[in-house]
């Protein structure tokens, strides 16, 4: 087990820091490292920075399980009205407020989330997330990072032609 671990990501730069108990400290830059410290080897990588027009997303982890990522919604900016076929997600916020909608057509239910709450979104739930003020998003999903379907898009982004077969 390792303890103590600690990260500052440098989004600007696709850097990391890491600061592990019983390691050495190790900055990388662009790519991916092993880091051997006492107990044993791990695979380091900088998160990978992409820049959207209501913010940005670090992808920090991804493996064929599960994938992390940290989004950044400016105020006043929100994603796309979408749903996943396969792609399940739990998104929680660490600064800022959001409001998420869930649900389609007429009838959705809009939840105003706090830093420390989160929610859970099944695949196949509609769903669109706000920032009221700058906010910054854990996402923690399944892998399948290209799964989306947009309904609604502020940006003039594709809208799915299946969107008449998504679900309610």
């Amino acid at each position: 087990m390792i303890e103590a671990a600690r990260s500052t990501l440098e989004p600007n730069h696709g850097s990391v820091t890491l600061l592990l108990a019983g390691c050495h400290r190790r900055h990388l830059v662009h790519g991916a490292s092993t880091a051997f410290g006492k107990h044993r080897a791990m695979q380091v990588r900088a998160a990978t920075k992409t820049e959207k027009p209501w913010g940005y997303e670090l992808l920090w982890a991804l493996t064929d399980r599960y994938a992390g990522k940290i989004l950044h919604v400016r105020a006043g900016k929100r994603l796309s009205r979408q749903f996943h076929h396969s792609k399940d997600e739990y998104q929680y916020v660490l600064r800022g407020e959001v409001v998420v909608e869930i649900g389609g057509g007429a009838s959705f239910e809009r939840v105003m989330l706090y830093p420390g709450e989160s929610v859970h979104i099944p695949a196949g739930t509609i769903h669109r997330l706000t920032a009221v003020t700058d906010a910054d998003i854990l996402e923690a999903s399944t892998p399948e990072l290209d799964d989306v379907v947009r309904i609604e898009d502020d940006y003039g982004r594709t809208i799915a032609a299946a969107v008449l077969a998504a679900p309610s």
